[in-house]
């Protein structure tokens, strides 16, 4: 639940519902936070502003995490949504291998942001 901020809130630029596309997104949340997610060290992690904080276990490896942005900007008559890559692996000696995993998800904004 994304919002457009007219001002900067901490490490979030103004004027956006979310960064760049890249291998981390930032974005301002319901509560007027800035939110931001990245992989590091083969892990998923989440800084609710307080801090980075590892989502995903010790028993998978996150081998690429990537943040296709679309309509992020307020005049670009473009309904802002998100697609998100992962990829990953299991490197369990238990599973006698280390399957891969690929997902891919796209979510949108909630709210109209189209004229």
């Amino acid at each position: 639940m994304a919002q457009r901020l007219d001002s900067a809130v901490g490490t979030c630029p103004a004027n956006i519902f979310f960064s760049d596309s890249g291998p981390t997104i930032k974005f301002i949340d319901y509560k007027s936070d800035c939110i931001e997610y990245r992989v590091s060290a083969n892990k998923i992690q989440l800084n609710p502003g307080t801090g980075f904080v590892d989502l995903t276990s010790d028993d998978i490896r996150v081998n690429n995490l990537y943040f296709l942005v679309e309509g992020r900007l307020p005049n670009d008559v473009k309904q802002p949504k998100v697609t998100i890559y992962i990829n990953a692996d299991v490197p369990s000696i238990l599973l006698g291998g280390s399957p891969d995993i690929r997902l891919q998800t796209t979510v949108s904004a909630r709210n109209l942001d189209v004229p």
